[in-house]
């Protein structure tokens, strides 16, 4: 099992034997991702992170997870991947909020690295608990994309984009605890789904 002292993340459980997950609340501190209308990409991506942590607390859940950050702090993107190798995570979710110069696009995504087979699983499982739980969203589909945390990390991994935060009717609802709350169920769902699948 990980050694706390060694990474200084805190797991929300630590039974031995159990597969690790990783949770990334994307940018924060200095950073703070999209900004539109004085709402921060960074605050969105931990409240999501956070309620997700949440859920996993108040009951069993069949792996321990961490976080990446609890607080807004800046992480620096190599420092996040080698978090999760370091810990010996079994896979790794990057969790964000996406904008577009055209105010009119909206939907959620899910990323993977090109040709990365077990991320490719990974994407499927959160990409299908996403369309469930949000059948009035737009679904952008499953993206092959070469973001540095998924080419870094050495397990299983997948960047999320809840919606758009240059979307003012996405903006909106991305910051309601109703939100973040289907956001972070639909991720546990998938989580819990791929663990099954990886049997």
């Amino acid at each position: 099992m990980p050694n706390d002292r060694a990474t200084g993340l805190k797991p929300v459980a630590q039974p031995a034997a159990l597969p690790v997950a990783l949770i990334d609340p994307g940018h924060g501190g200095h950073d703070p991702g999209a900004v539109y209308d004085g709402v921060r990409e960074a605050d969105l991506n931990l409240a999501i992170a956070l309620r997700l942590k949440s859920i996993w607390a108040a009951g069993f859940k069949p792996m321990a997870l961490y976080l990446t950050r609890e607080e807004d702090r800046f992480v620096a993107l190599t420092h996040r991947a080698e978090m999760a190798n370091e810990l010996g995570a079994d896979l790794f979710v990057s969790i964000h909020c996406d904008a577009s110069p055209r105010p009119e696009v909206s939907g959620f995504s899910v990323h993977h690295a090109p040709g990365a087979e077990g991320g490719e699983i990974l994407a499927r499982c959160l990409h299908g608990a996403l369309v469930r739980a949000l059948p009035g969203r737009r679904d952008r589909g499953i993206i092959p994309s070469s973001f540095l945390v998924l080419k870094r990390t050495a397990m299983p991994a997948c960047l999320v984009e809840c919606e758009f935060l240059s979307h003012a009717e996405s903006r909106a609802w991305l910051q309601t605890p109703e939100a973040q709350n289907l956001l972070a169920q639909a991720v546990r769902q998938g989580l819990e789904e791929f663990l099954h699948a990886a049997v």
